[in-house]
């Protein structure tokens, strides 16, 4: 059974709404002696919180719960740098039943807002067809994986030409080559690490370096020998004067 989200819309609250709402909660709960000062306080500590945050962000947490569990979509923050993403839609899988399908799901959203949701229920059949299909996509995956420091290899053999996907986050710092010649990456599934391929056998290593490390040593070790030569040039000047 999955849930389908063709759309997904959220609208955070401005500061201003998001101190309302707190500060009329902290109103009802705050019972105890000495009550006026905690909540002035809290003023300022709900305050200081949301523009440490950089209040109000698009981040939010939508989670759909079954007998099966919970299932989540997440919104992360745009301070996510290199892992952002924009997340308009998904897909959950929320459980594998063999009758009795559910007559309701939960939704419980994160954090205040406004939600738009368009969204429906799909059950699809688990029958030989589905597991002879699983099979071949599993019997074409990577094989005799290896893992190193920051890299990760492996062969793999295709009838057709397609696109390897992965379970990696994607993220602009991976590197891939395909029998030693470099390959663009792709992103796969909204969120994943991925190479196109040709058909045939292939000797795949992904290798990951930190975005703008390389420019950011290049700019490092300028400014050192900058900062030699300053150092030296003034040495001589200086010893030029006596």
């Amino acid at each position: 059974l999955h849930i389908e989200f063709s759309q997904i819309k959220f609208t955070p609250f401005s500061m201003k709404e998001q101190l309302k709402y707190e500060q009329k909660h902290l109103q009802q709960m705050a019972t105890n002696p000495g009550s006026s000062v905690n909540y002035k306080y809290n003023q300022y500590r709900y305050w200081r919180y949301h523009v440490l945050n950089g209040s109000p962000d698009i981040s939010f947490k939508i989670n759909v719960g079954s007998r099966f569990g919970t299932a989540t979509i997440n919104q992360p923050k745009q301070s996510t740098l290199s892992f952002f993403k924009q997340v308009k839609n998904s897909t959950l899988n929320i459980g594998y039943y063999t009758g009795g399908l559910p007559d309701h799901l939960s939704f419980q959203p994160t954090k205040l807002g406004t939600y738009q949701l368009k969204y429906q229920v799909v059950a699809e059949k688990l029958d030989d067809h589905y597991q002879n299909q699983l099979a071949n996509i599993k019997k074409h995956g990577l094989q005799n994986i290896k893992f190193g420091r920051n890299q990760i290899q492996g062969t793999i053999s295709t009838s057709r030409k397609g696109i390897l996907t992965s379970s990696i986050p994607y993220s602009s710092g991976w590197r891939a080559t395909v029998n030693g010649k470099a390959v663009k990456t792709v992103r796969t599934n909204q969120a994943f690490l991925g190479i196109p391929l040709s058909a045939g056998t292939h000797q795949i290593k992904f290798t990951y370096q930190l975005p703008g490390f390389r420019p950011g040593l290049i700019v490092s070790i300028a400014g050192l020998i900058w900062t030699l030569v300053a150092a030296l040039i003034s040495l001589i000047m200086f010893n030029r004067k006596k």
